[in-house]
């Protein structure tokens, strides 16, 4: 064997004793880099999932090759949910996906956490996949994932906001989260209150009259077999006092006489009580008229030309010069239009679940009674008619025949506004 040939099969042996240090060294790198997950935790309704299993790529020898470790999830029993708007949290992953299923089909989804809608009660599974893109220790990347089995078992949420209110507040009560064909119904001597159907549930509002006696006032919702006492909780508010002068030919005209406080009275008495079982409006309210400023605001005592005994206001007067535009306060379905010898051209906008404003004291009509208006949409323009001593609009919101605030829906504030979004 020549000189060549020897030389060429000690390196091939050399070579191959590299070869299999290589490999041994890399063998002994792969089985060390073990995983390291990093602590992905999960709720659902309040409820800790455990048992999570995972995918996870360990680097070795930095980008030339991975090591993927896999483990099953193990099935979490939840047990019973009550709620139909179970809340979802993940932490300790970059990206999250929650999938639901029942009887086989996935029902519903949500990426990263929050509230998951669900539409029946029954038995189901959920599944959580979350992600972490790269590990800074490690430079690791991979999923955690969770499986959960749980019984949906859920009443409707009843809310009532706010529990304590002043006179002159609107309150809302919400009912979510019904999985049947039940419709709520609601019972209080607060005032006369029916629901609306909203995107999320129904909605119904209670006005809390200026002169509404402080103290617990009960609410019983009824939904379905659910039956929930509620309680607002009513509080007093200082009012102003208000100083009108008003002429003696208005004190005698046929405005101030008691046959056009009847007739007044009878057209309203037929109003009051109408309502619409869908909600027009969302967001807060706007005033009927971009200009003026207001005169005598909601629930003053109005003392007329210095007498000692006083009137109290139930809506809010504004200062506004003859033919301005006056615009609907909010969307809805003008449920009259007409005149009335006390308080002239007369509007009144149903905005749903028995919420009314009231627009007194106008110009001329721009709509009839059955229209849909929206809001800021010009239904008349500003006067001096019925039992007015001076150009105004006086604007009125009502609950049945329950006066409330409208500053504090036009300033956003109110519940009303809130449970209207």
């Amino acid at each position: 064997m020549g000189r060549a040939a020897r030389f060429f099969i000690w390196t091939a042996m050399v070579l191959v004793f590299l070869c299999a240090v290589l490999a041994g060294a890399l063998y002994v790198m792969y089985r060390l880099a073990a995983p390291d997950v990093p602590e992905v935790t999960a709720t659902f309704g309040g409820a800790q999932l455990t048992g999570a299993g995972y995918t996870w790529k360990t680097p070795v020898l930095g980008a030339w090759f991975e090591r993927t470790d896999e483990t099953a999830p193990e099935l979490s029993h939840l047990g019973v949910i009550g709620t139909a708007v179970p809340e979802v949290v993940v932490t300790g992953a970059d990206t999250a996906r929650t999938q639901v299923y029942k009887d086989g089909e996935q029902v519903a989804s949500l990426d990263g956490s929050g509230a998951l809608a669900l539409t029946e009660n029954g038995d189901y599974t959920l599944r959580i996949t979350a992600q972490i893109s790269q590990k800074r220790q490690t430079g690791g990347h991979g999923s955690v994932v969770f499986e959960a089995s749980f019984t949906l078992r859920a009443a409707p949420q009843i809310t009532l906001e706010p529990r304590t209110a002043r006179q002159g507040d609107v309150v809302a009560v919400r009912v979510e989260g019904i999985l049947d064909s039940s419709v709520p119904a609601i019972e209080t001597e607060l005032c006369g209150a029916h629901f609306a159907k909203t995107e999320t549930g129904y909605v119904a509002f209670l006005g809390v009259h200026y002169n509404r006696a402080g103290g617990d006032w009960p609410v019983t919702v009824t939904c379905g077999g659910t039956v929930q006492e509620l309680t607002v909780t009513v509080t007093g508010r200082e009012f102003e006092r208000a100083d009108e002068t008003v002429p003696d030919s208005l004190l005698s005209s046929a405005a101030a006489s008691n046959a056009a406080l009847r007739q007044f009275n009878d057209a309203m008495y037929g109003v009051y009580y109408l309502y619409d079982s869908e909600l027009h409006f969302t967001g807060a309210w706007s005033w009927p008229v971009a200009t003026g400023g207001v005169t005598v605001p909601y629930g003053a005592y109005v003392y007329e030309n210095g007498s000692d005994s006083a009137t109290r206001h139930t809506g809010v007067d504004i200062s506004v010069s003859i033919g301005t535009p006056v615009t609907a306060p909010a969307a809805g379905r003008v449920v009259y239009a007409g005149w009335l010898e006390r308080t002239g051209w007369t509007l009144v906008i149903e905005h749903g679940a028995g919420i009314k404003s009231y627009l007194f004291h106008l110009g001329e009509l721009t709509c009839a009674k059955g229209d849909t208006v929206a809001k800021g949409a010009q239904v008349g323009v500003s006067g001096i008619t019925g039992y007015s001593a001076k150009p105004h609009v006086h604007f009125e919101v009502r609950v049945g025949n329950q006066s409330a605030d409208p500053a504090l829906l036009v300033d956003g504030t109110s519940a009303a506004v809130r449970a209207a979004r």
